[in-house]
């Protein structure tokens, strides 16, 4: 009954910085606090640096910090229930990402997304703006990682997944969304009757980047 728990995933997130400027590799000295070895890749030109990360408990991670610069959708931001007032305008100046990638190696879900936490925490440091677990589509703040890194347990399972909202196709231009960020569900498990429509601008592609649209190409 429990064997989805028993199996290796992928794990992907990304931290959030304030401004436009992407940080430095150098520059991320949680990773140092952490005790995270970090071996410098090769340059490559679809991103400004990458590295690999090594954690004597945590295991191996990859972290990259991409050109192209996805911005996280605000309806995402904004109607999200875990975060507090403050801790919603400070994810909204987020706007610099730098993703890491874990291959879970422990046979087990919710302790392997545990890493991928702890990774994220330490890309965080005191710098970054907010954390996002890509499989989960879940937001954290750092208080909220701080929370959960407190103890060695694995990851609850509710850290696993998120609600998203779910509307009448009526009501769309009333939540400011426009067609495109919008996909129709005529899905039997919807509790409406009329076609509804929900935000796929926060769901990630098969290899776990976000599809999140740049505001600068609208």
């Amino acid at each position: 009954m429990m064997g989805w728990v028993n199996r290796s995933v992928r794990c992907s997130g990304s931290v959030l910085f304030r401004g436009t400027m992407p940080p430095r590799l150098e520059e991320l000295n949680g990773l140092a606090k952490y005790r995270v070895r970090v071996r410098p890749k090769k340059p490559d030109t679809r991103v400004h640096w990458a590295a690999d990360l090594e954690h004597e408990r945590w295991g191996k991670a990859v972290v990259v910090c991409p050109r192209n610069r996805p911005e996280p959708p605000r309806q995402m931001i904004e109607h999200d229930a875990r975060l507090s007032e403050a801790e919603r305008a400070e994810a909204l100046t987020g706007q610099s990402p730098v993703s890491v990638l874990i291959e879970g190696a422990k046979g087990n879900v919710l302790r392997d997304r545990k890493h991928l936490l702890r990774f994220l925490r330490a890309v965080m440091a005191d710098d970054g703006a907010f954390a996002a677990d890509h499989t989960a589509m879940r937001l954290w703040s750092r208080a909220a990682l701080d929370d959960e890194l407190a103890h060695d347990a694995d990851l609850d399972i509710e850290g696993l997944y998120c609600v998203h909202a779910v509307v009448p196709t009526a009501r769309r231009s009333r939540l400011g969304c426009t067609p495109t960020g919008w996909r129709r569900s005529d899905s039997s498990t919807s509790t409406c009757s009329t076609p509804t429509w929900t935000c796929w601008a926060c769901r990630p592609t098969r290899c776990g980047r976000w599809r999140w649209r740049s505001s600068r190409g609208k």
